[in-house]
This record gives C-alpha cells, structure tokens and sequence, in this order.
C-alpha cells in the first residue's frame, strides 16, 4: 500500500539491489571481525604458550572463511549480477584457501586473509573485499 510518507518507488539514485548490497556487506563485516576477535584471542594464546589453544582459534578462523557462502547465499539474492559474481569469487577463493589451510595446518592456517604486502595493520583481503563493494 501507498503512503505519502513512504514512497512506492525507490529514488532513481539508489540502485534497486542497494539493501542486499547492505545486507550482504553487513555480513561480511561480521565475518571480519569475529575473524580479527579470533586472531586476537589467538595471539593472547600464543604469547601464553598456550600451542594447542593457539591452534584451535586458527582453524576457528579458517572455519568462518568456509562458512561464509551459506552464511551470505540469501543476501546475494537481490544483488546485480556483476557484482553478485565478483563477491561470489571472492568468497570462493577465501572458502578453498580455508580448506586447504585446514589441510593442511600449520603456517597455512595463519597466512589466511593476509594483506599482500604483509605489512601489520594493513587490510586482509576480505576488508578489501568490503571496502570495495561499499565503494559502489
């Protein structure tokens, strides 16, 4: 139903997939920070000498990486395509690195996400991922 209030039609200005963009990037924000809650939680471990604790919050983050596509599958449902497809590949190469790392262990499990240039306190990849689709 119209209400003068609420306007029937979205402005023109404002893509029709906006709110499952939001949605979507909601998501992956949430990923993102228990992600970083995770590696924190894990560095604590680590300074503890805490190697079995350490280990376990590593595969906790590689897990999130690997549930991330049933967690975001609903809200890509009304996201254009080109971008659907973009962050579908994204999230995919994310899962298989999170499975291979889970694999494999080791210094695989805490390489996930890196940013490429290694560097402390730069963005990891799915930061990136986010700062770009909230750049559309």
């Amino acid at each position: 139903m119209y209400s003068p209030e609420q306007p029937h039609n979205k402005p023109e200005s404002e893509p029709e997939d906006k709110e499952e963009l939001q949605s979507a990037i909601q998501i992956l924000k949430e990923v993102a920070e228990q992600f970083d809650v995770l590696d924190d939680e894990a560095k604590i471990l680590l300074a503890k000498e805490d190697a079995a604790g350490y280990t376990e919050k590593m595969k906790e983050k590689a897990q999130l990486l690997v549930d991330l596509p049933n967690r975001l599958s609903s809200s890509l449902e009304g996201v254009d395509q080109k971008t659907r497809e973009q962050i579908l590949y994204d999230v995919s190469y994310f899962t298989t690195s999170a499975e291979e790392a889970l694999g494999r262990g080791g210094l695989s499990l805490e390489l996930l996400l890196q940013p490429p240039s290694g560097k402390a306190g730069g963005k990891n990849d799915l930061e990136q991922l986010i700062d770009l689709l909230e750049s559309k």
